[in-house]
C-alpha cells in the first residue's frame, strides 16, 4: 500500500516562491476551501505533475510555471511503500526529475522516459489513468470509468488487479514470437539452400563417377578403333608403296625403251641442214644458165646432171628426215605415257604420305587417350574429396533440421504461452474471478448512497444496469447526480480491489467539487456517511465551494487564499 505523506510546491501555477506544503496523511477527512482562483485545485495538478509529469487539468506544461517569477517551479511528493520511503522531485526552469529512495538518489544515468517507466511500474504500480480512477474524483478534466474506452477500462482494471505484468509478458512474448518467425524464415532459407547445395554436389559426384567409368570405357573403345584404323592404314601404306615403286619402274622402262631423243634431234638437225643446202643447189642450177661469179655459161648437160643428182639427194634426205620425224613422234608419245605413269606414281606417293601422317596422328591420339585414362584413374582421390564435401553438406543440413525442430518446439511452447497471456487467456480468468466481488462492491456502495439499481459489468467491462422492475438502462440514461453515484461506487470499488490486491492501494482520496453541483443535500449526507465508513488508513480530501452545511463534517479544513496575487494556505 502506498501512503502519501506530503506534497510541496513553489512557483507552481499561482503559487509564489514560498513553498506550500499539504500533509496528506494527517486527519481522515480534510475539506479544502477558498474563493475561485485561490488555488484549491492546485494540489491535483501538483500531485499528477510530480508523479507523472502531466497536470490533472487541461493546462500546458509551460503554463504550470508561475507567470510572475517564471522560474524555479518545483513540486515534491513524499510517500511510503512498504518499508521504503520515496521522494519524487520534478521541476521546470531548470528541468528537474529526481527519485529518492530512503534519501538516496536513484540512478540518474538513464533517460527521463526510462525513469518515468521505472517510477510507474516498479514503485507506484499504476499509470496516470489508473491513478485518477483510484485517487481522484473530480469535475475538471476527470474522465469517469464509465466514459473510458473499453481498452482504457481494461488497462485500469489490469493495474488494479496487478495483472498488467501479463500484458507486458505478452508484449515480450510477441517480440519473441516475431524473432522466432524471423529465425524460422531464416532457417527455411538455410534449409532450402542446404538442400540445393546437396543436390548440386550429389549430381557433381554422380557425374564424376559416371564420367570416370564411361570415359575410361569410351577412351579404351576409341583406342581400339584407332588401332584398327592404324592397322588398316598400314596395309594400305604397304600396298601404296608397292604401287608407287612399280609405277615409277614402269615410267623408267618406257623412257628407257624410247629412241635416243638427243641423237635423233642431232641427226635430224644435220639432215635438215643438208636438205636445205641441197635444195639451194637444186634451185641454183634450175634457175641459172650462167655462173654469177665468172659470167661463164653453164654446160647444159652438166646442168641437167647436177639437177638430177640434186633431186635424188633431196629425195633421199627427205625420206631420212621423215623417218626421224616419225621417231620423234614415238619419243613424244613415250614421254607422255611416262609422264602419266609418273603422275600416277606421285598420286600414290601423296596418298602414302597422307596415310603415314594419319597413322602418326592416330598413334599420338592413342597416347593421349592412354594418358587420359591414367588421369581419370588418378581422379579417385578427387571423387573421395567431393564425397567428403557432400557428407559435410549433409551434416550441415542435419544441424539446420535440428535447429528447425528446436524452433518449432519453442514456437509450440510460445503459442501455448501466448494463448495464456492474451486478453482472453489467464487475465480474463483472473478478471472473472474478481467480477463477482467487483459487482457486489459496486452495488453495496450504490445502496449506501440510496441508489437502488442492479449494476453489473462483464469481463469486457460493458455495463448492464437494471432497475427494481428489471428494466435495463445504461450509464448515459441517468441524471448527473445518479452518474456521480455510479462514479463514486466504481472509484471506491477500485480502491477496495486495489487494497485487497495490495497493487494500487493508497491512503489518498481527493474529491474535487463533488458537492458543488451533482449532489443535493440528501445525496451529500449519504456521501459523507459513505466517506466516514472508509477504513482508518484512508485520508480523504474534498475540494469544495460549499462550507455552510458540510464544514462541520470534516476533521480538518484547509483554506486557500490569494495574497499579493500569490496563492497560499491561510493561517488560523
Amino acid at each position: 500500500m502506498i501512503i502519501f505523506e506530503s506534497v510541496t510546491w513553489k512557483n507552481f501555477l499561482s503559487t509564489g516562491n514560498y513553498p506550500t506544503t499539504v500533509q496528506l496523511n494527517k486527519g481522515r477527512t480534510t475539506l479544502i476551501v477558498g474563493d475561485n482562483g485561490a488555488g484549491k485545485s492546485t494540489i491535483l495538478d501538483a500531485l499528477t505533475f510530480a508523479l507523472f509529469g502531466k497536470p490533472f487539468r487541461r493546462i500546458t506544461k509551460p503554463r504550470l510555471i508561475n507567470s510572475v517569477n517564471e522560474k524555479d517551479s518545483v513540486v515534491e511528493v513524499v510517500f511510503k511503500k512498504g518499508k521504503n520511503r520515496y521522494r519524487v522531485v520534478r521541476g521546470q526552469k531548470p528541468g528537474i526529475f529526481e527519485i529518492y529512495k530512503n534519501d538516496v538518489l536513484v540512478n540518474q544515468e538513464s533517460k527521463s522516459k526510462d525513469d518515468q517507466a521505472y517510477l510507474e511500474k516498479n514503485i507506484l504500480g499504476m499509470n496516470l489513468k489508473s491513478f485518477t480512477q483510484v485517487v481522484i474524483l473530480g469535475s475538471s478534466s476527470f474522465i469517469p470509468f464509465m466514459q473510458l474506452s473499453a481498452s482504457d477500462r481494461r488497462d485500469v482494471v489490469e493495474d488494479l488487479l496487478d495483472i498488467k505484468v501479463f500484458s507486458q509478458m505478452n508484449e515480450k512474448m510477441k517480440a519473441r514470437n516475431s524473432r522466432l518467425r524471423r529465425d524460422l524464415e531464416d532457417n527455411t532459407v538455410d534449409q532450402k539452400l542446404a538442400k540445393e547445395k546437396i543436390r548440386i554436389q550429389e549430381d557433381y559426384v554422380d557425374g564424376l563417377e559416371k564420367k570416370s567409368l564411361s570415359n575410361i570405357e569410351s577412351h579404351r573403345s576409341e583406342i581400339g578403333t584407332t588401332k584398327e584404323a592404324i592397322e588398316k592404314n598400314n596395309v594400305e601404306i604397304a600396298n601404296l608403296k608397292v604401287l608407287e615403286q612399280k609405277t615409277r619402274r614402269e615410267a623408267d622402262k618406257i623412257l628407257k625403251n624410247a629412241p635416243d631423243e638427243a641423237r635423233i634431234n642431232n641427226l635430224h638437225a644435220r639432215l635438215s641442214q643438208k636438205l636445205s643446202s641441197e635444195k639451194t643447189t637444186h634451185d641454183f642450177f634450175c634457175e641459172n644458165d650462167n655462173c654469177p661469179t665468172c659470167n661463164q655459161d653453164i654446160d647444159h648437160n652438166f646442168k641437167i646432171e647436177k639437177i638430177k643428182k640434186s633431186e635424188e639427194k633431196i629425195s633421199e634426205l627427205e625420206d631420212a628426215v621423215s623417218k626421224l620425224d616419225d621417231e620423234k613422234t614415238v619419243i613424244r608419245e613415250a614421254k607422255r605415257e611416262a609422264q602419266k605413269t609418273v603422275e600416277t606414281a606421285d598420286e600414290y606417293e601423296k596418298l602414302l604420305v597422307e596415310k603415314e601422317k594419319l597413322v602418326e596422328s592416330n598413334a599420338r591420339y592413342i597416347e593421349k587417350m592412354e594418358e587420359l585414362i591414367v588421369q581419370i584413374e588418378n581422379q579417385s582421390s578427387e571423387i573421395s574429396d567431393q564425397r567428403e564435401k557432400l557428407q559435410t553438406l549433409r551434416d550441415e543440413l542435419s544441424v539446420i533440421n535440428t535447429n528447425r525442430e528446436e524452433i518449432l518446439e519453442r514456437a509450440t511452447i510460445l503459442s501455448s504461452l501466448n494463448d495464456l497471456l492474451k486478453d482472453s487467456g489467464i487475465k480474463t480468468k483472473i478478471i472473472r474471478h474478481y467480477l463477482p466481488t467487483m459487482n457486489r462492491l459496486i452495488n453495496k456502495y450504490l445502496s449506501d448512497m440510496d441508489f437502488f439499481v442492479n449494476f453489473t459489468i462483464d469481463e469486457n467491462f460493458n455495463e448492464v444496469i437494471k432497475s427494481r422492475h428489471r428494466d435495463e438502462f445504461n450509464y448515459d440514461n441517468f441524471s448527473e447526480g445518479e452518474k456521480f453515484r455510479i462514479d463514486v461506487a466504481l472509484l471506491l470499488t477500485w480502491r477496495e480491489i486495489a487494497k485487497q490486491k495490495n497493487s494500487a492501494s493508497t491512503n489518498l482520496l481527493i474529491l474535487d467539487e463533488v458537492f458543488d453541483g451533482s449532489l443535493d443535500n440528501s445525496g451529500a449526507d449519504d456521501f459523507m456517511k459513505l466517506l466516514q465508513s472508509l477504513g482508518g488508513k484512508s485520508n480523504v480530501f474534498v475540494i469544495s465551494h460549499r462550507t455552510d452545511t458540510i464544514v462541520d463534517k470534516f476533521s480538518n479544513v484547509l483554506k486557500f487564499e490569494k495574497k499579493n496575487n500569490f496563492s497560499q494556505i491561510a493561517k488560523d
